[in-house]
């Protein structure tokens, strides 16, 4: 093995840990060729020339919470690392892609998950709860925001649940999103229903 993969190795070690300058060294060592890998993966969609540095911070602290909070045991080698790190990448840059085609329906605005609250079907898009553009917001800010909203997605396995749950997060209207699916108006007012199920029993578990 040479030495800069007994670094990786040890610097994965430490960082499990908690040690901050292992995280450093490996953020050094792979933030170049995770934004590299996030570019090809937005492609060609709208963006700010920070938005594949804002997916590899967020993709990097979620790896960090979670080596430290012991949810990869098994890793060690720098193969692996490196395999876990792009996945890891690779999946928050398509929830990116996600998020920037539902603004583009929205008019440029992505809704708050708490839309879902008072969801009627004649509400106006205009009037939505907690309406947020995170084009105005710090760039922290920005990378937390993603990762809830990576977070809610993720929890959500139907792709027709995510899709519904695109939509109204960009403001459409329940009979909107129903003629976009091609689907009843109750058959969303259903799914819905099971949207908010699934992040409640989530985040009550959590």
């Amino acid at each position: 093995m040479l030495d800069s993969d007994n670094n990786v190795v040890d610097h994965l070690k430490n960082l499990k840990a908690g040690s901050d300058d292992a995280a450093r060294a490996l953020w050094e060592r792979y933030a170049g060729r995770l934004q590299r890998l996030a570019d090809r993966r937005l492609g060609a969609i709208p963006r700010r020339a920070s938005d594949e540095e804002d997916v590899v911070v967020s993709a990097f602290n979620s790896f960090c919470r979670r080596a430290v909070g012991g949810k990869f045991p098994q890793l060690e080698t720098p193969e692996d690392l490196w395999k876990l790190l792009a996945t890891i990448t690779a999946r928050k840059a398509a929830s990116h892609r996600e998020r920037e085609q539902a603004r583009k329906r929205g008019g440029g605005v992505v809704r708050s998950e708490s839309a879902f609250d008072h969801a009627r079907p004649d509400s106006d898009r205009s009037r939505g709860i907690e309406n947020v553009s995170d084009r105005q917001l710090p760039p922290d800010r920005r990378v937390e925001l993603a990762e809830q909203f990576d977070t809610l997605l993720d929890r959500l396995q139907d792709p027709v649940l995510r899709r519904i749950a695109l939509f109204k997060l960009a403001g459409y209207r329940n009979d909107e999103i129903a003629s976009e699916l091609d689907v009843s108006l109750s058959s969303v007012e259903r799914k819905l229903r099971c949207i908010r199920l699934v992040w409640s029993n989530d985040f009550l578990l959590d």
